[in-house]
């Protein structure tokens, strides 16, 4: 059976191209989301939420995705933020939070109950 060198060569450079596309596009990928990893450079958790929330896209996060709670939302940030808008609450599923520890406020003194120390 004759082979021709032509074709051969022609399907190595595309399997080779196909793979340096498709390594340029993780590395791509990487790189835009990079901003919005809790690994990234962005050492806030404000920075990093802010860019989340005004590129949604690129975490593919629908409108659907979101579940919305019940019950009443109390919080001087969300008020300070929405005003005298009534806040939202509500889960995404799709995102996993963790939390590494509790920070409080100076004024949080004010408002301790008297279990807490």
């Amino acid at each position: 059976m004759n082979e021709d060198p032509k074709a051969s060569r022609f399907l190595e450079a595309t399997i080779l191209a196909s793979f340096v596309i498709h390594g340029l596009g993780i590395v791509s990928t990487g790189l835009v989301l990079l901003r919005g990893l809790p690994s990234g450079p962005a050492a806030d958790v404000a920075g990093r939420a802010a860019f989340v929330g005004e590129h949604p896209w690129l975490w593919r996060l629908q409108p659907a995705d979101c579940e919305p709670l019940e019950g009443e939302v109390r919080s001087r940030a969300a008020r300070a933020l929405a005003g005298d808008a009534a806040p939202v609450c509500f889960r995404v599923a799709k995102v996993a939070f963790r939390f590494t520890g509790e920070e409080h406020g100076p004024l949080d003194s004010l408002h301790e109950s008297p279990g807490r120390g």
